[in-house]
Protein backbone atom coordinates (compact mmCIF):
# COMPACT_ATOMS: atom_id res chain seq x y z
CA UNK A 1 0.00 0.00 0.00
CA UNK A 2 2.80 2.45 0.81
CA UNK A 3 4.37 2.08 -2.66
CA UNK A 4 1.10 2.54 -4.55
CA UNK A 5 -0.24 5.55 -2.68
CA UNK A 6 -3.14 3.53 -1.29
CA UNK A 7 -2.98 5.15 2.13
CA UNK A 8 -3.14 8.65 0.64
CA UNK A 9 -6.09 7.57 -1.52
CA UNK A 10 -7.99 6.15 1.45
CA UNK A 11 -7.35 9.27 3.53
CA UNK A 12 -8.45 11.52 0.63
CA UNK A 13 -11.64 9.54 0.09
CA UNK A 14 -12.47 9.66 3.80
CA UNK A 15 -11.73 13.40 3.97
CA UNK A 16 -13.93 14.26 1.00
CA UNK A 17 -16.65 11.91 2.24
CA UNK A 18 -16.79 13.70 5.61
CA UNK A 19 -16.57 17.08 3.86
CA UNK A 20 -19.49 16.19 1.55
CA UNK A 21 -21.60 14.97 4.48
CA UNK A 22 -21.01 18.16 6.47
CA UNK A 23 -21.83 20.26 3.38
CA UNK A 24 -25.06 18.38 2.68
CA UNK A 25 -26.09 18.58 6.33
CA UNK A 26 -25.48 22.33 6.26
CA UNK A 27 -27.56 22.83 3.10
CA UNK A 28 -30.40 20.69 4.47
CA UNK A 29 -30.37 22.61 7.77
CA UNK A 30 -30.42 25.91 5.90
CA UNK A 31 -33.26 24.76 3.63
CA UNK A 32 -35.36 23.69 6.62
CA UNK A 33 -34.63 26.64 8.90
CA UNK A 34 -34.64 29.53 6.40
CA UNK A 35 -37.89 31.45 6.11
CA UNK A 36 -39.35 31.24 2.63
CA UNK A 37 -37.19 28.29 1.58
CA UNK A 38 -39.97 25.80 2.30
CA UNK A 39 -37.43 23.01 2.76
CA UNK A 40 -36.26 22.84 -0.88
CA UNK A 41 -32.88 23.57 -2.44
CA UNK A 42 -34.43 25.57 -5.26
CA UNK A 43 -36.28 27.88 -2.89
CA UNK A 44 -33.16 28.24 -0.74
CA UNK A 45 -31.34 29.44 -3.86
CA UNK A 46 -34.19 31.86 -4.57
CA UNK A 47 -34.16 33.24 -1.01
CA UNK A 48 -30.38 33.66 -1.04
CA UNK A 49 -29.80 34.96 -4.59
CA UNK A 50 -33.19 35.66 -6.15
CA UNK A 51 -34.50 34.08 -9.33
CA UNK A 52 -30.98 33.61 -10.71
CA UNK A 53 -30.08 31.59 -7.61
CA UNK A 54 -33.11 29.36 -8.09
CA UNK A 55 -32.19 28.75 -11.72
CA UNK A 56 -28.55 28.11 -10.77
CA UNK A 57 -29.69 25.40 -8.34
CA UNK A 58 -32.02 23.87 -10.95
CA UNK A 59 -29.28 23.84 -13.59
CA UNK A 60 -26.76 22.38 -11.13
CA UNK A 61 -29.17 19.61 -10.15
CA UNK A 62 -29.90 18.85 -13.80
CA UNK A 63 -26.20 18.69 -14.74
CA UNK A 64 -25.43 16.46 -11.75
CA UNK A 65 -28.34 14.10 -12.51
CA UNK A 66 -27.53 14.00 -16.22
CA UNK A 67 -23.86 13.28 -15.45
CA UNK A 68 -24.84 10.39 -13.16
CA UNK A 69 -27.12 9.00 -15.86
CA UNK A 70 -24.39 9.22 -18.51
CA UNK A 71 -21.91 7.48 -16.20
CA UNK A 72 -24.44 4.73 -15.45
CA UNK A 73 -25.23 4.20 -19.15
CA UNK A 74 -21.49 4.02 -19.89
CA UNK A 75 -21.02 1.39 -17.17
CA UNK A 76 -23.91 -0.64 -18.60
CA UNK A 77 -22.49 -0.29 -22.11
CA UNK A 78 -19.02 -1.42 -21.06
CA UNK A 79 -20.11 -4.35 -18.91
CA UNK A 80 -23.61 -5.72 -19.58
CA UNK A 81 -23.20 -7.25 -23.04
CA UNK A 82 -19.77 -8.68 -22.26
CA UNK A 83 -20.94 -10.18 -18.97
CA UNK A 84 -24.09 -11.67 -20.54
CA UNK A 85 -22.04 -13.15 -23.39
CA UNK A 86 -19.53 -14.71 -21.01
CA UNK A 87 -22.26 -16.08 -18.76
CA UNK A 88 -24.09 -17.67 -21.68
CA UNK A 89 -21.19 -18.76 -23.90
CA UNK A 90 -18.20 -18.93 -21.60
CA UNK A 91 -14.92 -17.23 -22.47
CA UNK A 92 -14.91 -18.44 -26.07
CA UNK A 93 -15.49 -15.86 -28.79
CA UNK A 94 -16.76 -18.67 -31.00
CA UNK A 95 -19.75 -20.14 -29.14
CA UNK A 96 -20.71 -22.54 -31.94
CA UNK A 97 -17.54 -24.61 -31.35
CA UNK A 98 -18.86 -25.70 -27.95
CA UNK A 99 -21.86 -27.95 -28.66
CA UNK A 100 -22.38 -28.74 -24.97
CA UNK A 101 -23.40 -25.15 -24.29
CA UNK A 102 -27.17 -24.54 -24.09
CA UNK A 103 -26.79 -21.07 -25.61
CA UNK A 104 -25.11 -22.46 -28.73
CA UNK A 105 -28.58 -23.23 -30.11
CA UNK A 106 -29.27 -19.48 -30.30
CA UNK A 107 -26.57 -18.10 -32.65
CA UNK A 108 -28.28 -14.71 -33.17
CA UNK A 109 -27.97 -14.00 -29.44
CA UNK A 110 -24.17 -14.07 -29.65
CA UNK A 111 -24.22 -11.65 -32.57
CA UNK A 112 -26.64 -9.41 -30.68
CA UNK A 113 -24.48 -9.41 -27.54
CA UNK A 114 -21.44 -8.32 -29.56
CA UNK A 115 -23.27 -5.10 -30.49
CA UNK A 116 -22.71 -3.05 -27.31
CA UNK A 117 -24.60 -0.01 -28.59
CA UNK A 118 -27.78 -1.91 -29.43
CA UNK A 119 -27.69 -3.85 -26.15
CA UNK A 120 -27.26 -0.56 -24.25
CA UNK A 121 -30.25 1.02 -26.02
CA UNK A 122 -32.49 -1.98 -25.33
CA UNK A 123 -31.41 -2.30 -21.67
CA UNK A 124 -31.88 1.45 -21.31
CA UNK A 125 -35.42 1.35 -22.70
CA UNK A 126 -36.50 -1.80 -20.85
CA UNK A 127 -34.77 -1.27 -17.47
CA UNK A 128 -33.41 2.25 -16.96
CA UNK A 129 -36.19 4.34 -18.53
CA UNK A 130 -38.99 2.92 -16.35
CA UNK A 131 -36.83 3.42 -13.25
CA UNK A 132 -36.13 7.03 -14.25
CA UNK A 133 -39.84 7.74 -14.69
CA UNK A 134 -40.76 6.69 -11.14
CA UNK A 135 -41.98 9.65 -9.09
CA UNK A 136 -41.68 7.68 -5.84
CA UNK A 137 -38.96 5.15 -5.03
CA UNK A 138 -41.09 3.27 -2.50
CA UNK A 139 -41.76 0.34 -4.90
CA UNK A 140 -38.00 -0.28 -5.02
CA UNK A 141 -37.74 -0.72 -1.23
CA UNK A 142 -37.99 -4.50 -1.43
CA UNK A 143 -34.87 -4.65 -3.63
CA UNK A 144 -32.66 -2.93 -1.05
CA UNK A 145 -31.99 -6.30 0.63
CA UNK A 146 -30.77 -7.67 -2.70
CA UNK A 147 -28.53 -4.63 -3.20
CA UNK A 148 -27.01 -4.89 0.27
CA UNK A 149 -26.46 -8.62 -0.19
CA UNK A 150 -24.74 -8.05 -3.55
CA UNK A 151 -22.48 -5.32 -2.14
CA UNK A 152 -21.60 -7.55 0.83
CA UNK A 153 -20.85 -10.51 -1.45
CA UNK A 154 -18.65 -8.40 -3.73
CA UNK A 155 -16.77 -6.79 -0.85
Amino acid sequence: ISNSGGLVSVISILFFGVFAKVSFDLVITLAVNTEGAEGSYEELGRVAFGTKGRYAVLISKFIYTFGCLVAYVKIVQDNFATAAHRLLYGCSDFPMENDNNIASSVPWLSTFLHNDGLVTIIVGIIVMLPLCLLRDMTPLEKFSVIKISAVTAIA
